[in-house]
């Protein structure tokens, strides 16, 4: 697992939409045999490697693959040939689905409050006013307040 991911993000891979569909794989075969657990793992600990790739439309869109590989829901999964077309891409519909995705990951793969914790602090770490990860930080904190009606 660790030199799937490695593979995915590095800048030097060629081919780096093919490792987006390697990684689906893996991810769903995870979940078909029952160790969904490893996937929100993985994910968890790999976050802020993800943050740090450059540019940061990249690194948004590894994050929307990645957390679509990770969802266990079918109409997330189906957004994944969508994304992997727009790689490198900072329009507007890239950022509403990078939040849409991760939304989806932070609501229904982090059972724990520990968990929901350690993945906002990725994301405080990396966010500064107007950038994708505040945008992202501002989504999430909507979900508490309406949550908290």
């Amino acid at each position: 697992m660790n030199k799937v991911i490695g593979e995915f993000l590095s800048n030097q891979q060629p081919y780096p939409q093919s490792m987006a569909t390697v990684v689906y794989k893996v991810f769903q075969t995870l979940h078909a045999t029952g160790q969904s657990s490893m996937v929100t793992d993985w994910v968890l600990l790999s976050l802020s490697n993800f943050t740090q790739r450059t540019p940061v439309a990249m690194a948004m869109w590894s994050l929307s693959c990645f957390f679509i590989s990770a969802s266990t829901s079918q109409w997330v999964s189906a957004l994944l040939p969508h994304v992997i077309s727009r790689m490198g891409k900072s329009e507007v519909v890239d950022i509403s689905l990078f939040c849409l995705v991760a939304l989806d990951f932070y609501r229904h793969q982090l059972d724990e409050e520990l968990d929901r914790r350690a993945f906002q602090s990725v994301f405080q770490t990396v966010a500064s006013p107007g950038n994708t990860y505040q945008q992202l930080l501002d989504c999430l904190q909507t979900i508490h307040q309406d949550t908290s009606l």
